[in-house]
């Protein structure tokens, strides 16, 4: 879901797994709207970083400053719920470290993306994905069916009527922020893949997730303590959407993730995913006047139908 990894590799697959079994329980009704509004908030991320953007605050700043305060929020929730969460064997941390590099390369990806192009834009080139983890498995050998190909090329046509590709003087003008956010997705593509790797160490998704924002948030504040990532002077208001950001469309969807992605199966809760893209763009087109016209749109919605048929079509194979 949007902004990747907390959003990050949402684990939506594993989550589901590990309470399949309460999919037949009472309070699904309940667990749906609970994902629904995580989703809702986690689409407003890019949204308020784009207000920061604007006031000539960077993605480096933006991202080092809403990865510490999600950490602070994170590690204190996690002592609150379980202080076992944290225990975790040498070789088990250090696949952690690694995997914290990657989650800090996916929301830094994300955040630059957001700064060269439009919202709704950079969300739905990071949603792609699973496109480029389709690859990876074809290239290791693994079989991928002809439902799974025609949803890549439904993703490959509906981004390139999204970031308006067969214009030139367009296609030159965004040309980085095409291809930052491609990349971004290549790098979520690669959180996901190493995040297959979690549940074969025997670390929990909540262990996984606490690490991945505690190392990083580790790294930035060694980083800002040194004046490699300099803070500056934040306004009330850019302190407030920092805040927003790190708590409301970060900490809180995680903690609403936690508790939905155990009792919604995951092939329904990728569809009830794509409200964060969605939310992301009406917020952006309300909040800051990005508007997708109707090819857009369309790309748009190719590119997150074809994901949708992507998961299906993976978990089918």
């Amino acid at each position: 879901m949007s902004d990747a990894s907390t959003r990050g590799r949402t684990t939506a697959e594993e989550s589901a797994a590990e309470g399949g079994a309460g999919d037949e329980a009472g309070g699904q009704r309940w667990a749906v709207a609970v994902l629904i509004v995580a989703s809702v908030l986690f689409g407003c991320s890019g949204v308020f970083a784009k207000l920061l953007f604007v006031e000539q605050i960077s993605p480096v700043q933006v991202t080092a400053l809403r990865t510490l305060v999600a950490t602070v929020c994170i590690v204190a929730f996690a002592v609150l719920l379980d202080r076992r969460t944290f225990a975790v064997t040498a070789p088990q941390l250090r696949f952690l470290a690694g995997f914290s590099v990657i989650f800090t390369l996916v929301q830094l990806s994300f955040y630059w993306t957001v700064a060269l192009t439009d919202v709704a834009i950079a969300i739905s080139l990071q949603y792609t994905a699973p496109v480029f983890v389709l690859i990876y498995d074809s290239l290791r050998g693994r079989r991928v069916g002809a439902a799974a190909w025609a949803a890549v090329a439904v993703a490959v046509v509906g981004c390139a009527l999204l970031t308006r590709a067969t214009d030139a003087a367009v296609l030159a003008e965004d040309a980085l922020g095409i291809a930052v956010g491609l990349l971004s997705g290549v790098i979520f593509a690669a959180y996901n893949i190493a995040g297959n790797g979690v549940a074969g160490r025997r670390i929990g998704t909540i262990t996984a997730s606490i690490y991945s924002f505690g190392l990083s948030g580790a790294g930035w504040a060694v980083l800002m303590l040194a004046g490699l990532v300099p803070v500056g002077e934040l306004t009330g208001d850019q302190i407030g959407n920092i805040l927003f950001i790190g708590i409301g469309a970060t900490f809180v969807p995680f903690v609403l993730l936690t508790y939905a992605l155990r009792r919604v199966r995951a092939d329904r809760a990728t569809v009830i995913g794509m409200v964060d893209p969605l939310s992301a763009a009406v917020l952006a087109y309300l909040l800051l006047g990005e508007a997708l016209d109707a090819l857009q749109a369309v790309g748009m919605a190719m590119v997150l139908a074809a994901i949708v048929l992507l998961g299906r079509a993976r978990r089918a194979a």
